[in-house]
Parts: structure tokens; sequence; C-alpha cells
């Protein structure tokens, strides 16, 4: 039995020694082999494509990393390039250029300065474009635009903002006859303004478009054919009034000097306290009801118009522009000036079918106080065959407040069509509070189509810092009168006493808050389209 325990332990021992040696080996060839060393992988790669190339952003902190190979195409093609090492959230870059229009998976490895110690691998995979996608692209198409003879701006609207729109490129050549070409980002609004354009011009334009997010190329459709602004048998705007105060102004002393001024331009200093035969109650000439005052705003003298109230402590009239007496029965007080109407006159007054533009600029007071009645700042209004009013205003911007102490003082815009169905006494609008322009000089543009279904558009802009108070347009509205020839535009006060002074106030100061204010008034211009100034007639609805 001894023997046998022996021989067993002796088998046992060699098989050990045979399985150790072994193992020995297998250890000992990598170890012969040396250690292997790899260099960190770049931290982050992006890829960015554009056309036939990409750039890459990488970042790496290993300060070994000195090289980067990079393969694609299973290997096929390959690249080698620089690095450096990177710090902070800022990336380092490279570009690989000549490369297919297709979707490419990219190998990055990083490499020491001698080309040792490769690296594990980083894959990326992005998609290059080119001519193919080019080719796909749309240029987008112009569904309306309207010209501005005020700015001389052209305002043009996309069909469609097509997907991966980036912008617009539009040549024309301006007034001055220097070619232009913009570059317009792409808007909600689908919109694109070009200025200095002459009214009867053209224009060709390209889309601009971005095939991903954070591509390094853009790409541009070829420009389109030429877009004239043109039409068969259109007629030009006119400028037919443009009435500012000259330098001159500091010398008049009368209101006789502002009027004969005016008529230069068509204008008539047509309806106030002084041409109104006002009574010794009311203050007279220059410095009383039309002044002509140096502004700082405006660089300039502007027009201020002045309409007096005030009341004796017994409540009797101290002074009333156009009642000024307890004999007198007005209902109202005026001090306006005004285009001239009539025979020769027609080309500043609206007439059926025209487009009228109104543009002025015009300031109230600090402390100006409307009350709860009319009190036009503008308007027009019809002038029958023979030069006779007739009616109320067909569209008026009004100063107007909820009681006598001027709550909510605002402006409204008003209008009163041909019938009470086409619109009596309509607040078109009724929001425009006072308090956003008091002091302020506001650019003023009234556009109107003068018809029956006609278009009205208001716009009033703070010049100090271009806030738009309102931009309002409406279509098919009543914008003429059966028995109409003219439409005359009237600028200044013209605001009513709540009743007539004999009548309702028995001969005493009106009862309705009214106190002396003014306006500033400037740069009044009028501009007509399609004019119908030869011989205008009556247009029956």
């Amino acid at each position: 039995m001894k023997w046998y325990i022996k021989v067993l332990m002796f088998v046992f021992s060699g098989l050990t020694t045979m399985a150790c040696s072994d193992m020995n080996d297998l250890h000992d060839k990598y170890l012969e082999q040396g250690e292997t060393i790899y260099l960190a992988k770049f931290d982050s790669v992006k890829l960015y494509p554009g056309r036939y190339r990409a750039r890459v952003d990488y970042w790496v902190t290993d300060p070994k990393a000195k090289k980067c190979v990079i393969e694609w195409n299973m290997g096929a093609s390959s690249k080698t390039v620089d690095i450096t090492n990177t710090t902070g959230e800022t990336p380092n870059s490279f570009y690989l250029e000549e490369l297919d229009e297709t979707t490419i998976s990219f190998d990055f490895r990083t490499y020491t300065e001698v080309m040792e110690y490769p690296s594990l691998k980083t894959n990326v995979t992005t998609t290059i474009y080119g001519d193919r996608y080019l080719s796909t692209l749309l240029n987008t198409n112009v569904s309306s635009y309207s010209f501005s003879p005020i700015t001389q701006e052209l305002t043009l609207y996309w069909s469609s903002n097509y997907e991966g729109t980036i912008a617009y490129l539009i040549k024309y050549t301006n007034i001055n006859g220097e070619e232009q070409e913009l570059r317009i980002d792409v808007n909600s609004e689908k919109k694109a303004v070009l200025p200095d354009f002459p009214e009867f011009g053209s224009f060709t334009y390209a889309t601009v478009y971005l095939p991903a997010e954070g591509a390094i190329d853009e790409f541009a459709t070829p420009f389109s054919e030429p877009f004239s602004t043109a039409a068969e048998g259109e007629k030009p705007w006119a400028l037919t009034a443009n009435m500012t105060v000259p330098q001159e102004a500091a010398t008049w002393t009368t209101w006789q000097d502002a009027d004969t001024y005016m008529k230069q331009f068509k204008y008539d200093y047509v309806e106030h306290p002084e041409g109104n035969n006002a009574s010794k109650n009311s203050p007279s000439d220059i410095g009383s009801h039309i002044e002509f005052v140096n502004d700082a705003a405006r660089g300039k003298y502007v027009f201020k118009l002045t309409a007096h109230a005030e009341a004796n402590e017994d409540g009797s009239i101290k002074c009333l522009d156009d009642a000024m007496n307890a004999g007198n029965n007005q209902d109202r007080q005026v001090n306006q000036f005004s285009p001239q109407t009539g025979a020769g006159n027609h080309d500043v007054c609206g007439n059926y079918g025209e487009t009228v533009i109104y543009d002025w600029y015009m300031k109230i007071p600090a402390d100006f106080k409307p009350i709860n009645e009319r009190n036009h700042l503008f308007y027009f209004i019809p002038k029958e065959d023979g030069g006779e009013r007739s009616g109320n205003a067909v569209i008026a911007l009004n100063a107007y407040g909820d009681d006598k102490d001027g709550k909510n003082a605002r402006f409204q815009i008003i209008h009163n069509g041909q019938t009470k169905a086409g619109g009596n006494n309509a607040k078109l609008v009724d929001n425009l509070k006072m308090d956003d322009f008091r002091n302020e000089w506001v650019h003023i543009t009234i556009e109107v189509l003068y018809s029956y279904q006609g278009t009205l558009k208001v716009k009033m802009e703070r010049v100090s810092d271009g806030k738009v108070i309102v931009d309002y347009s409406k279509t098919n509205v009543e914008l003429w009168r059966e028995n109409c020839i003219d439409m005359r535009a009237y600028f200044g006060i013209r605001r009513w006493f709540k009743g007539k002074i004999k009548d309702n106030f028995k001969g005493m100061f009106p009862t309705t808050g009214i106190e002396t204010e003014s306006v500033y008034l400037d740069g009044i211009r009028i501009f007509e389209k399609n004019q119908n100034n030869d011989n205008p007639v009556a247009v029956k609805p």
C-alpha cells in the first residue's frame, strides 16, 4: 500500500510542475514584448458638415498627444494632422477637405509626435453636402409688395420660408443708380425692405439655405429673373403738397403772413379766430392763434396753433375763440389750415378712385387735456360741387377724455360713412394712450383709397425712439359720399363745446372743462396715386 501512495505522489508532482511551466511560458511571451502604452483618445470631438468638407472641433488633454490620424471609407482614405492640447471649454479645430457628398463614418486616433502609442479610436458620423443637395433647393416667390413714396422703400413679402432657409439675397439698382446687394435674414413676417428703391424698378433674389444645424457652409439658389414693380398703365406717386415752416417765419407779425406763405403750396389758413371776425375778447395776431416756434427736437421752426378758452370767476366768458359774447351761439371753435379746394386744386384734395397719403409731424404739450367731446386734430370731410362742406368728417383723429378732467386721455380714429350702415361715429381705434406721446413728436401717416369700398391705413410712430403707437389697416371701408367732388383734409384744432353758447349755456362759459390748448405741426405732405384731378365728378354708390 505504501508503494502505491508514493507512486501517486510522484505522478501528481510531475503534473503540477508541467502546468506551472506552461503558465510561465504564456506570460513570458508578453513580458518579452514589453509594456503596451495607449495615448488618451479625444476627450470629445464634434463634426460640422459643409460643402464637400467638414470642420472638426476636438478637445484633448493628454500632453503626449501631438498627431491625429483620421480614417474613413473603411480605411481607404486617411489624413494626418497636428493637434494641440485644449484648455477649458474652447475646442481646437481642423478641416477635412475634398470629401464626397455622402454620409461618412470617421475614425480618429491620437499619436505622439513620432507617431507612437495610438489611442483607442473615436468614431463620428456626419453627412457631407454638395451639388446634389443644391439641386434640390427651391427659390421662394414674391407674394406681394408695396412702395412707399414717403420713405422711398419697397416692402415685399415672400410666399413661404422653406425649411432650412436662413436668408435672402436681393440685387437692385437704387434711386441714385448704384448697384445694391442686400442680405435679409429670414423672419416670421416673411418680409424684406429695400431702401432707396425706384418706384418702378426691378430686383432679383436668391434663397439661402443652411443644410443642417451648425453647418459651416451656406447654399444659395440661382438668382431669379428680374421682378418688375411696374404695372402696365400704372401712374406713379406724385407729391402734390409739401409745406414746412421756413426760417423767415421768425420775422412774421400777422396771420396774413402765414396765410400768404401757405398759399404757395395751395394751403389756406382757412378757419381760425382771426379770419372768423373775432371780437375784442379774443387774442389777436402772431403769438395768439398761430405761432412759429424754433423747436429743438426738430431743429427748425414749426407751427404752433392755439385755441383759447378761459372763464371768469363768475362763470362768464373771459376768452373763448369763436364764441366771444353772450349773443354768439357757436357750438365749437376752430384753428386750422387746409389744402385749397375746387378747380385747379383737385391735386391737393382726395378724389374718387385715388389713393392719397397724408403725412405730417405733430406734437401735443405735456399738459394737453382733452374733454369728453369731439376734439379733432386732423380730419377730412367731403366738399360738394361749389365747395360746400357736407356732413361729418369721414375720418378723424380725435383727442378724447372720459370726463371734463380728461380722464383716460387718448386718441381715437373715428369713421363716419355715407349711411348709418356704412359707419356712424364708429371708433375704429379707441386706445391710443396720450401718455405714450405727450411732449413727443409723432410721425403720422394716413393712407386712403377713396371709394365706397375703400382702404384705410393709419400709422403713428414716436420720433424719439421709433416706437409705433399704432399701425392700423382696414379694407372695404365706406370712404366716399354721394355728392362729393373733393375730399379736403384739415390740420389743427376743431373742438366742440358740447352745446351752444346761447341755447345751452345761456351765454356763460361752457361747463365741460374746456381749457386753452395748443398743438404743434410740421412737415405736412400729400401724395397721390392714380390721380383723378382733371375733371372729377360726383360718383354715386
